[in-house]
């Protein structure tokens, strides 16, 4: 029997507790302005529990990246993903992230990998970043997340 649980403890804990849960899929290919030193928020799920499964973007450059919110509001560290930092190796060991830049990468496109499962409870909140002075632009966005509301499964 395949298991589309991604071999996560969280969702084999809501399959044995018989909750339902789905994937969410959501690649954006659109340009997507960021502002200097500013935010865009890409999306917002309210559920009674979530994982994020993995997520990833393409910037133009570089002090670009991504910003992930959770709750509830006491767990929600306002975890920031910046190209130019997780290339140079800058970040906590327990956050599993990868950078591509040029040469790897077409010239002038700049994308980071976040490969790794982020538990969440209450709400998700996904946003491109730019830490730089001057307006940037997000290529391409996407992220999987799986999410329960921690309703019992109807059979039949």
């Amino acid at each position: 029997m395949i298991r589309m649980s991604a071999n996560l403890p969280i969702i084999d804990r809501w399959e044995r507790e018989g909750y339902e849960w789905k994937h969410i899929e959501a690649p954006i290919f659109r340009p997507i302005t960021i502002p200097a030193n500013g935010e865009v928020m890409i999306s917002e799920y309210k559920y009674e529990e979530g994982v994020l499964i993995n997520a990833g973007g393409a910037f133009d450059d570089p002090n670009c990246g991504l910003k992930f919110r959770w709750g509830p509001e006491t767990l929600d560290t306002g975890t920031t993903f910046v190209v130019s930092r997780i290339a140079l190796g800058l970040t906590r060991p327990e956050e599993i992230s990868y950078a591509l830049v040029p040469p790897h990468t077409p010239p002038g496109i700049y994308v980071i990998r976040i490969p790794s499962a982020w538990k969440w409870e209450s709400f998700f909140e996904l946003y491109v970043i730019n830490t730089d002075s001057v307006p940037h632009t997000c290529i391409a966005v996407g992220y999987l997340l799986t999410v329960t509301n921690k309703k019992p499964k109807v059979w039949g």
